[in-house]
């Protein structure tokens, strides 16, 4: 895979020189391409970012999406964490290197002497420490300014919407957890709490896929699950990103804007069909079974 972006990058260098374009910023690429130390180095920092960063990517995807998916917030921040840990772990020493199959390919393909090979798996490591260092940071550490450690625990409790959790759950903690959701009140917490059993049981016999799923299930569950329907509601609004809600923001945008483009063509595509259902589909035989009040005018003839 790296190859193919290195390749890539080689080509867009040459392509700039030979172009004359952004003579600085090409004539420092080039200087590194043509060094083999420095081409090593560059090679190993493409991939080590490609291998450490893909989980923080894909967690990205999840969060990012549309649908059901505060439930699942926490669950992808602890998987994180203890992605972190565990390099934290090896870059102290504690543990061996990291399983990173493109920074290994990479540096295996350089054919370096054993000392090199250190010295560039210790030059990965250094290239993303700030970035895992700032995610344990700003996630878990309450001492970091403009945190978000006081928001986790809200998060903890939105995952007991998971039916999936829930299955495997001890009822016994579900009243401490929902307590900390700021919109449920004691009475309600009672009735969530009376419920839960039964919601743990149809639980553990439902096929959850997906972040839809989940609402659905409170959907069809909710004439005996009817408190948990009702907080489900409210814990679909903790959304984690702004992304969701930004795209509603761009099709609003598209459709009421100057030059409503959206809307024009939905407008025409409106007209086109109408006519077309009434002069093809609606044929004057089939209109003419229909009573009188039913009958579609006559359709006049429009030139296109």
């Amino acid at each position: 895979m790296l190859s193919l972006h290195f390749a890539a990058l080689t080509d867009w260098v040459a392509a700039l020189v030979a172009g004359d374009i952004a003579p600085q910023s090409a004539k420092a690429m080039s200087a590194i391409l043509s060094n083999p130390v420095q081409k090593l180095k560059l090679a190993v920092e493409l991939a080590v970012t490609m291998d450490s960063m893909r989980v923080f990517v894909q967690a990205t995807y999840d969060l990012e999406g549309d649908g059901f998916i505060s439930p699942l917030v926490f669950d992808r921040l602890s998987a994180l964490k203890t992605h972190v840990d565990r390099f934290l772990e090896q870059k102290s020493g504690k543990g061996g290197r990291p399983l990173y199959p493109i920074l290994q390919s990479v540096i295996i393909n350089f054919k370096p002497t054993p000392a090199v090979t250190n010295q560039m798996f210790a030059h990965a490591f250094e290239c993303v420490l700030p970035a895992f260092q700032y995610f344990s940071s700003i996630f878990f550490d309450p001492n970091t300014p403009k945190n978000f450690t006081s928001i986790l625990p809200v998060f903890e409790s939105a995952s007991l919407f998971d039916p999936r959790k829930i299955a495997l759950k001890n009822l016994s903690d579900t009243r401490a957890l929902l307590a900390r959701l700021p919109f449920v009140s004691p009475e309600t917490l009672d009735l969530l709490e009376s419920e839960a059993p039964y919601y743990q049981q149809v639980a553990r016999t439902s096929s959850i896929q997906s972040s839809e799923d989940m609402f659905l299930f409170f959907k069809l569950h909710k004439q005996f699950l009817p408190t948990w329907f009702s907080v489900s509601r409210q814990i679909a609004l903790l959304v984690p990103s702004s992304a969701s809600v930004e795209r509603v923001f761009s099709i609003l945008n598209a459709m009421v804007s100057a030059d409503q483009s959206n809307s024009l063509s939905d407008s025409i595509e409106f007209a086109v069909m109408s006519r077309i259902a009434r002069e093809v589909l609606v044929s004057p035989l089939v209109a003419l079974a229909l009573p009188l009040d039913t009958r579609p005018p006559c359709p006049r003839r429009i030139a296109l």
